[in-house]
């Protein structure tokens, strides 16, 4: 419930978020630090939006619903203070679209938005071969590795059971012999 809710605080401050930094989001991220009835200490919410429109309306949201039940009024100035787009029209002295102009859409240039924070990589064929080939390496010295500590142990006529090294390690490891 809201009357367990201590603060909301913008950015990533929380051990959650020092843990998992998304430093390009923190424009978008925001936590909710609440107590648990019975239990001891204070634990976070924390929350990533995906554009600033988005983190507008959680936050606004968050923030109506925190001092609604704390009996608290709230001037829309203070609600809306952390939206750049709020602020923006505040400062251009359009007073009369401050809050009308609140949910529209986030003009682009202005806004990164989760999108604009994800790196994709371009794959090509070269790459992905030479990807396959270290993991066939790293799979070959595994196989050895295997076959020598199959006959350090059991020795090595044993490794030649089912006619081959590796399907005789490998089938005896699993269970399968």
């Amino acid at each position: 419930p809201w009357e367990n809710v201590i603060d909301i605080k913008m950015g990533q401050y929380t051990d959650r978020f020092k843990k998992y930094p998304m430093p390009m989001l923190g424009h978008l991220s925001f936590s909710i630090y609440y107590e648990v009835l019975g239990e001891k200490g204070v634990k976070t919410l924390d929350l990533t939006c995906k554009n600033e429109n988005e983190f507008d309306l959680w936050v606004c949201g968050c923030r109506a619903l925190f001092y609604a039940a704390k009996g608290f009024r709230i001037s829309k100035r203070f609600l809306l203070a952390h939206s750049k787009i709020f602020n923006k029209k505040l400062d251009s002295k359009d007073i009369a679209h401050c809050t009308t102009s609140f949910y529209e859409e986030v003009d682009r240039e202005y806004s990164k938005g989760l999108e604009d924070c994800i790196n994709r990589q371009s794959v090509t064929r070269e790459s992905v071969l030479n990807k396959i080939d270290k993991v066939n390496l790293r799979y070959s010295d595994l196989e050895d590795k295997v076959n020598e500590k199959w006959e350090d142990d059991y020795g090595p006529e044993m490794s030649k059971y089912e006619g081959n090294e590796t399907s005789g390690t490998i089938s005896c490891l699993c269970g399968q012999s």
